[in-house]
Formats: C-alpha cells, structure tokens, sequence
C-alpha cells in the first residue's frame, strides 16, 4: 500500500468518528504545546511545525481538525489576532537596543517596506499578470517581516549585536506599515476609481499618524495610572485593558487599530523600565504576554494549516508562488535594504539583513484574510486564492530557506562577534563575582561571624585570584589590539575603582571605618564599577566590529 492509500484509509477512518469542538481546542492546544518543543529542540521558527500539523490533520489531510465547527473564519481571526500579537511583541521589546540603530530602523519600516511592495508590485503586474492595484495589495501583504520567525534563528549564534538589534526591531515594527498599506490599497479596490494620489497619501498618514497618536495617548496614560494608584502586581490587567482601549478608539476616529496597538506595548514597556517597574512584575508581565504570543502564533499558522487546500499545491499555484518567492529574496528584498539604509552599514551586514528577511504570522494573516474579505469585492474575488497560494508559498519558502542557511550566511559574511569578544565579558563577569565575594568576607569578618585567619587566608585567596583575572583581561585585550583612546580611558578607570576597593578593604580591616561609612563607600564603588563595565562592552563591540567594517565596505 502506498503513502497516499495510506492517509486516505485514516482519513476515512477518522471521519467515521465525532470529534466534537472540545476534543478539537484540546488537540490544537496539545498540537501547540509539541510545536513549540520541537522548535525550540531544533532551533527552527513554530510555524513549521504548525503549518505542517494544520495541513495533515485539517480538511486537506486526514480531516482530523474541521475549523467549520468553531464557527469562526479565519478573516475575523486574522483581525483580532494581529493586533493582539504585535501589541505583545511591542510590549517585549527593548528600546534601548532600538536607539544606537533608530534611523536605519525606521528606515527599513517605512523606505524599505515600499521599496518591497512596489517591488513586488511590478513582478506580479508583470510575470502573473494581476491588475496593478491587486498586484500592489499583494505587495502589501509580503513586503512585513515577521519576529517569530526571525528571533529563533538568531538566538543562541554570535551575530553582531547591532545586527541584531536591527533584524529584531524592523521585523517587529514594519507590521503596522505594512498594514496601513494593505488597508489603503484595499480601500483603492473597493473604491473607486474617484480616488486620487492626494487622497491616497491624505489616507496614508491619517492611519499611520492617527494610530500614532492614540497609541502614544494610551501608553503614557497606562504608565501613569499604574504609578499614581500602584498597580504594579495589577500590570496584566492594566495593559489588556490599555490594548483594548487604544484598539476601539483608533478604530472609531478611523486610524490604524493596529499601529496604535504596536506604539502603545512600546511605549509601555520602555516607560515601566524607566520608573523602575521591580524585577517580579516584569517577570510576571512577561510571562503573561508571552503566553499571548504563544497562543496567537498556534491561532494563525495551525488555522492558515487547516484552511489551506490542494489547490496551493498545484503545479500552476506553485509556479505562482516561485516567480514571487525567489525575486522577493534574491532581488526585492536586498534592494529595499540597500535603498532605504544606504551607507549607514557596511556591505556585509546589509546582504545579512536582506537574507532574515522572513515572511511569518502577518503576511499569513492578511493573506487569510483577503480571502473573506475578496466574496464582497467583485474586483478582488476572482484573484483572491491566487493571493493566498502566493503568499502561503513565499511564507514557506522564505521560513525554510532561511532557517537553513542563516548560520552559514553570517559566518560567510563576517557578521558573528569574534570569540574573544565573549571570553572578555565572561572574565570580567568572574572578575565582578570575586570582588563582590570578597566585599561579602569583609561584611562577615566584621559581624564577627568568621575568625581573623579564616578571613586573612580567604581574602589573600580572593585578592590573588582578582590580580590573576585582571592579567588574562589584560591578555585579551592585547591580542584584539584593542588600544583606542577611549578604551585606555576606561581601562584605567577599571583599575582605579578596582585599587579603591581594595584600599577600603584594608580601611575596614583596621577598623578605621564605621560598618556605616564602609558600606556607604562600597555602594558607591560598585556602582562607579558597573558603569565603567557597560562603557567598556559598548566600546568592546564596537572596537571589534569596526575592522570587519572597514575591509568589507
């Protein structure tokens, strides 16, 4: 018996028996669960192994799973899910690493993402022969990156942290433009043919800054109620009521829902990082969040699974999806980093980037979506399941070709921190630990806790293990020639705060400090140690990269 006799005897056999709705959520939670372990196991981006459950046990298959029973479609899915999901991933962001890369980032979310839509545009107007707005609703729709699918695939390498940085915050934040042009381009279809370039680019800014505004409202309002009525063990309350209200009112003042969502969680979580949200709510915010995002990425990929049919598999629909897919990352794609950053980064780290320009959750979204929407727009409808086949097939294509390749295409173009980089922090770290442990000894001995030659042996101990750590930093420093004005600075900043701690040491050995006064001068050392140890890893990062800059520009 062959494979396909095979699945049609199960299917046949499954069909026999009633899975009611309950036994249906159960499965999709249980199928979420094994999909997020085997991505993680396998460092690969959920939807795989999403997408491939929705297809084997959806209608297509086995006819395990029937969405019909829910009652719901996957166009109001798409609607609810997207802004949910980015309010989440803007909550989680760190805007600290968006800063040093700001203009490039916006960059790459506004230039970039035009430059891919139009891209796209063309190819299809031209090589599928869609109309030209359609064709543009459809590079509307591809021209979003996707964070789910990118973040994986950089986890646990050694990419540049300024490459990273850049690849997460414009994954992360190209989505409301995206779909600011997917819904004026949409308007364009249903309309009109009344419609101006004035009026298109009044409707433009309308979503983009309305959507602007009422997030920034919300956000800031969110962060100062928390303050002014301590909220703080309330936050996941607090920040799901934020997302609803930005999400109604952008709606009802006809601005983007979904930018107001995305500004909002950023503002929100840069704000609580500033006020000094304790290190417990942040934890339990984002494990909230997290969970959220969880939830959305199993709703969006395993329903795009099971609403998927046999015909995007077609050897036409896959002809389709390849004259899109393969232009989009081999020339779109790098042509829109390029436009829009110019000579901002070097030629390495602009290929880098072009290559993680992965397809995910947003465009699978909108695809979906523009089916549902496509029965009430005569101009759309006929072209509607050309759109998703397209769509679906660059999603995969992108996810799968990327997430082969990622790790060699850094290491082919220089873009992975050196590992002597990561052997500096790492003694240095140790370095820290120890000082920090012989300040503990020193606190011991003065409580009376431990002898005076059980302290004495330790601290020698201790401080020969200190002068020992500060020879190999010295060592690493030397064989990465790292020997510009502004390191030496704090080098010997480092050392200075280093010899003050142990001058107090032996101050507070002979008693000639208070318990008071010691521990005062000890706070203040500290701190003075960890700003010098954040200023030398910036300075480190960037002493190191800069060579590869200068012989690849």
């Amino acid at each position: 018996m062959d494979i396909a006799s095979l699945l049609s005897s199960v299917s046949s056999s499954l069909q026999t028996v009633q899975f009611g709705a309950i036994e249906q959520v159960g499965a999709i939670v249980l199928i979420g669960v094994v999909s997020a372990r085997l991505a993680k196991t396998f460092r690969i981006p959920m939807l795989i192994p999403l997408l491939i459950t929705g297809l084997v046990l959806g209608p297509t298959g086995l006819g395990f799973i029937q969405p019909g029973n829910f009652g719901i479609s996957l166009t109001g899915v798409a609607f609810v899910i997207i802004p949910l999901y980015l309010f989440a991933e803007g909550l989680s962001m760190d805007i600290t690493e968006i800063r040093s890369v700001g203009f490039i980032v916006v960059s790459l979310i506004t230039v970039g993402v035009l430059i891919t839509a139009i891209g796209v545009a063309l190819i299809s107007y031209f090589l599928l022969g869609l109309p030209l707005v359609v064709a543009m609703l459809l590079g509307s729709i591809v021209s979003a990156t996707d964070p789910s699918a990118v973040i994986p695939l950089l986890e646990g390498g050694r990419i540049s942290r300024r490459v990273a940085s850049i690849v997460k915050a414009e994954s992360a934040l190209n989505d409301p433009t995206s779909i600011v042009l997917f819904t004026v381009t949409l308007s364009l279809i249903q309309g009109s043919g009344s419609v101006t370039p004035a009026a298109v680019v009044v409707s433009f800014g309308r979503l983009l800054l309305g959507g602007l505004v009422v997030g920034l409202l919300f956000g800031y309002t969110s962060v100062a109620l928390t303050q002014r009525f301590e909220l703080q063990d309330q936050l996941a309350y607090v920040t799901v009521i934020t997302f609803i209200a930005a999400y109604v009112l952008a709606g009802y003042f006809n601005t983007s829902s979904v930018v107001a969502s995305v500004v909002a969680g950023l503002v929100i979580g840069s704000e609580l990082n500033r006020v000094g949200l304790t290190p417990q709510s942040r934890r339990n915010l984002n494990y909230f969040w997290d969970n959220i995002k969880f939830i959305a990425q199993v709703v969006i990929f395993l329903l795009l699974g099971l609403y998927t049919t046999r015909a995007v598999f077609g050897s036409s629909a896959l002809a389709e999806g390849l004259v899109v897919a393969i232009p989009l990352m081999l020339f779109i794609r790098p042509a829109a980093v390029f436009g829009s950053v110019l000579n901002r980064l070097n030629r390495a780290e602009k290929l880098f980037i072009s290559w993680m320009g992965v397809r995910g959750a947003v465009p699978a979204a909108l695809a979906a979506a523009t089916v549902g929407i496509a029965s009430t727009i005569p101009g759309l409808y006929p072209y509607a399941q050309t759109l998703f086949s397209v769509v679906f097939l660059t999603v995969i294509f992108s996810i799968g070709v990327v997430a082969l390749t990622a790790s060699r295409v850094a290491s082919y173009l220089g873009v992975e921190v050196a590992d002597r980089l990561d052997e500096y922090r790492s003694i240095r770290a140790r370095q820290l630990a120890l000082v920090s442990a012989l300040r503990s000894l020193e606190d011991a001995w003065s409580r009376g806790e431990i002898s005076e030659d059980t302290y004495k042996n330790l601290k020698e101990e201790y401080e020969a293990k200190i002068r020992g750590i500060q020879a190999k930093i010295q060592e690493v420093e030397d064989q990465l020639k790292l020997n510009t004005e502004q390191l030496q600075i704090m080098r010997k900043k480092r050392q200075l705060i280093i010899a003050q701690i142990n001058a107090l040491n032996e101050f507070r050995r002979t008693n000639e400090l208070s318990d008071k006064a010691y521990r005062e001068l000890m706070d203040e050392l500290m701190n003075q140690l960890n700003e010098v140890d954040d200023k030398l890893t910036k300075l480190m990062v960037g002493e190191v990269e800069r060579p590869r800059d200068t012989a690849q520009s």
